[in-house]
């Protein structure tokens, strides 16, 4: 089940497989072109998570009159990002602010939130802003589907690993 977590700034929600590991490293071993071929299709099956989540950016409201590149820079840093590590096997869903400055990393976490508090620019007067969660609740709605993608190329590369054909 995902789980929504904040890793180093980054927003974060991971699917996870006891055994991604295990089989990560036969199919290396047995042949890296079936290797690739799991982490494409794991990549594949992300891909309506990444594009919903990038939609549900784009319709945060602007908070001016001139874009500041916020939304863009966590469109571009979305991703699916696919470890083989033998303490963190899977798949997350990563919406990365390193494309913003870094004043303006923490708005990766704070516009997913329900609301929060900033500074009103020339001031020291402090304001409550509406948020616009973009992240966990857009995951959870493909987790189904997403999951059983992800469930799907790992089956099709353990049944090639079994039967020898890579």
């Amino acid at each position: 089940m995902p789980r929504g977590a904040s890793v180093g700034g980054d927003e974060v929600a991971r699917v996870e497989s006891e055994d991604f590991h295990r089989l990560y490293l036969a199919a290396r071993d047995a042949d890296r072109k079936l290797a690739t071929a799991l982490r494409k299709a794991i990549r594949e099956a992300g891909k309506p998570i990444v594009s919903d989540v990038r939609d549900q950016i784009d319709r945060i409201p602007s908070s001016g009159r001139h874009s500041t590149g916020v939304r863009q820079a966590l469109k571009a840093g979305t991703r699916v990002a696919i470890s083989t590590s033998a303490r963190g096997a899977g798949a997350q869903f990563v919406t990365s602010p390193s494309k913003l400055p870094a004043s303006k990393r923490a708005l990766a976490r704070a516009m997913n939130m329900e609301s929060f508090r900033r500074r009103v620019f020339g001031s020291s007067t402090w304001v409550r802003q509406a948020g616009h969660p973009y992240f966990g609740s857009t995951i959870y709605a493909h987790e189904p589907q997403v999951r059983a993608g992800i469930v799907r190329a790992l089956e099709d590369a353990a049944e090639r690993l079994a039967e020898g054909t890579t």
